[in-house]
C-alpha cells in the first residue's frame, strides 16, 4: 500500500456574511466598524485610504488588504479618485496566521475574483441586508467558497510586494494617537482626556478621526473596547470582571455597547465561548 502525504488545511471557508462592489464617489468614506468575521477589500480601479487598527494604507488598483477578526476599520476614497472597491466577508473554519495585511493580485487574480462573485450571485440572495442560500444552489455557493479561497491562496503565496505607508504627517499623527488609545484603553474616559495627552484641541481630534475612521473618538475606543471585550470573554473573565477591568463603571452601559457592536449580550457571549 502506498503512503500518501497528508495536510492539514490552511484556509476553509464555511460561511458568508456578505459581498458586494461598490463604486465611490470622491468624497466616500466608509463609517469604521469592528466584526467578528474576515473581510478582504479589493481596489478595482482608482485609490483608497484604509485604515486597519492603528495604521493607514493607501490602495491602487490590483491591491487588496485583508482584515482579521475584530480588527477596527474603515476606508475612504483617495488621491481625487472615484474608486471600485470589491468586498468579501466570511467565517472560516481555518485561516493561516499572516505576515503583513497588504497584497497585490493580478490580471488572472481578478478573474478569479470575479467568478466567485458570478457563483456568489447565483448562490444567494438578502433579506434584511442577511444572506440566504437559494434552494439547489449548494454547489454554486461551494464554487463560490473554493474560488475565493484560490483567490486568496495565490495572494498570500505570492511574492510579490506591495509597498505601502502612511503618506502624510496627519496619517503619522493619527497612529500614534491610535497606539496611544489602544496602549492605554482601559483608562480612557473621554476625549478631552486623549486631546490633552497631545497638546492638541477636542474639535481637532475630533475631525482627525473623522477624516481616517469615518467616526468619533469614542465610536473607535469603544469598538476597541469590545475587541478586547470578545478576547477575555473567550478567555473565561465574566461580564462584570470584563467591564470593570475594561474602565466601564456602568454595568448596563458596557451590556449595551457590547451588543451593539458584536449583535449579542456579553452573557450570551461568554457562554457561547464557553461552549464552544
Amino acid at each position: 500500500m502506498s503512503d500518501f502525504c497528508k495536510i492539514t488545511p490552511q484556509l476553509k471557508i464555511n460561511s458568508m456574511f456578505s459581498y458586494f462592489i461598490r463604486e465611490c464617489g470622491r468624497d466616500f468614506v466608509f463609517l469604521g466598524e469592528t466584526h467578528n468575521f474576515y473581510e478582504v477589500v479589493c481596489v478595482l480601479n482608482g485609490s483608497v485610504s484604509i485604515t486597519a487598527g492603528t495604521e493607514v494604507y493607501t490602495l491602487s488598483a490590483g491591491s487588496a488588504i485583508v482584515h482579521t477578526p475584530m480588527e477596527f476599520h474603515s476606508v475612504r476614497a483617495a488621491e481625487g479618485t472615484t474608486p471600485t472597491i470589491m468586498v468579501f466577508s466570511f467565517l472560516a473554519d481555518a485561516f493561516p496566521k499572516l505576515d503583513r495585511k497588504i497584497f497585490a493580485f493580478t490580471s488572472a487574480e481578478e478573474t478569479l475574483l470575479m467568478d466567485a462573485w458570478r457563483m456568489a450571485e447565483k448562490a444567494f440572495y438578502r433579506v434584511n441586508y442577511r444572506l440566504k442560500l437559494n434552494e439547489g444552489r449548494e454547489l454554486e455557493a461551494q464554487r463560490c467558497f473554493d474560488t475565493l479561497s484560490l483567490f486568496l491562496l495565490r495572494l498570500f503565496t505570492n511574492s510579490t510586494d506591495v509597498q505601502t505607508h502612511r503618506t502624510s504627517a496627519t496619517a503619522q499623527t493619527y497612529s500614534s494617537i491610535a497606539a496611544y488609545i489602544n496602549e492605554n484603553l482601559a483608562a480612557i474616559q473621554c476625549v478631552a482626556q486623549i486631546a490633552d495627552a497631545f497638546g492638541i484641541s477636542p474639535v481637532g481630534l475630533q475631525k482627525l478621526f473623522h477624516t481616517y475612521t469615518g467616526s468619533g473618538v469614542m465610536h473607535y475606543v469603544n469598538h476597541l473596547k469590545i475587541a478586547r471585550a470578545t478576547e477575555m470573554l473567550k478567555s473565561g473573565s465574566t461580564s462584570k470582571a470584563t467591564a470593570l477591568a475594561l474602565g466601564f463603571t456602568d454595568q448596563n452601559y458596557f451590556s449595551t455597547v457590547f451588543k451593539r457592536i458584536t449583535g449579542m449580550s456579553p452573557t450570551h457571549y461568554f457562554k457561547r465561548s464557553t461552549q464552544a
